[in-house]
């Protein structure tokens, strides 16, 4: 395993290769001082025009981006998100949202970033990712049908059916971050919205703020969908999250609704065990999410103040009826 600082490069010269020009915006928090520094350094080597903004780890964080970071976004060309989990999902999606509405910009976050990923991150070469990515885009783009199984015989496992609708679009996030865009890091997975899910998911891993929290459950969260919708009724979960995992899933009108599949393609993760960060796992497994949808140009047509990842663990997964995923394997032959 590399550096802090080798992975730090990484991102900023092979993923968003930053240039002399440019002005960069590293915004990070108490608990990732270190790790934003190390960005901070790594892109003052190439611009001197860098500004570094640290939030505060409160108990309350706000929900509004501090007046000074608004300012900073506009001067920006590159922006990097560097912080715990603790900060409100509606302020980092106000960030992103701010960040892009000038499409010559670009902008990576990490949500939850720590520095086991960055120094296992070093060692990823993204062009091969991007090649990855490109390959399981062009096998799932235009789909009508994917099914998702657990390979437990258990009765409570995930066995999923979505139906696709063909005017939403997939979306490749493969850690190469042009003008006009932004991404999670660590990268690789193509993503969508299903029209329409039915079935039962088991996940030891949850998404938003609940991994920093929670880790790895056990037991895991079991719950029944239905048309799309978590069925309450049926979820079970551990002590602590039967009381805090219901209301949450009652935010709003959607945030207890399907509103993502994601498929990994960092093929560096894939053959590693999860470690307990969404952030990094589910570029390493697929994962179903609820609430917002993970990109606009989807085309999905409703919102949420909520976006909570699950992780499928274990799961195969067929195409189409053709399978494309088993014993946590792709199907083809990639040469990188």
């Amino acid at each position: 395993m590399k550096s802090l600082d080798e992975g730090a490069r990484n991102l900023v010269e092979n993923c968003m290769r930053v240039r002399p020009e440019e002005h960069v915006l590293v915004v990070t928090d108490e608990a990732r001082y270190k790790i934003g520094h190390s960005i901070s350094h790594a892109a003052k080597r190439i611009t001197p025009n860098m500004e570094m903004y640290v939030l505060k780890n409160d108990e309350r964080p706000p929900y509004e981006l501090p007046r000074e970071i608004v300012e900073a976004v506009e001067r920006s060309n590159a922006s990097f998100w560097v912080t715990s989990e603790k900060h409100p999902y509606e302020m980092e999606d106000a960030f992103v949202d701010l960040a892009m509405k000038n499409k010559r910009r670009r902008h990576v976050h990490m949500s939850g970033i720590t520095k086991q990923i960055m120094e296992e991150e070093a060692c990823v070469d993204y062009r091969g990712v991007e090649k990855f990515t490109d390959r399981v885009y062009d096998l799932v783009s235009g789909c009508k049908e994917i099914k998702i199984q657990g390979q437990s015989d258990n009765k409570k496992r995930t066995n999923l059916s979505l139906e696709m609708n063909p005017k939403w679009k997939w979306v490749k996030c493969s850690g190469i971050i042009r003008k006009g865009e932004w991404d999670n890091w660590p990268s690789g997975e193509v993503c969508t919205t299903p029209y329409k899910v039915n079935g039962t998911i088991l996940t030891t891993l949850l998404g938003d703020y609940f991994d920093g929290k929670y880790g790895i459950l056990n037991p895991p969260v079991y719950f029944e969908v239905e048309d799309s919708r978590i069925v309450l009724d049926t979820l079970e979960c551990g002590r602590d999250l039967n009381k805090e995992l219901p209301p949450y899933l009652k935010t709003d009108e959607n945030s207890d609704r399907v509103s993502e599949i994601g498929l990994p393609t960092n093929f560096k993760l894939i053959p590693k065990p999860k470690i307990g960060n969404i952030l990094r796992d589910e570029k390493a497994r697929p994962h179903i999410g609820f609430g917002d949808p993970p990109d606009d140009r989807i085309g999905a047509n409703w919102s949420s103040r909520k976006h909570m990842d699950c992780l499928l663990e274990g799961c195969d997964l067929t195409v189409d009826g053709e399978p494309l995923i088993k014993d946590r394997r792709y199907l083809f032959n990639f040469i990188q």
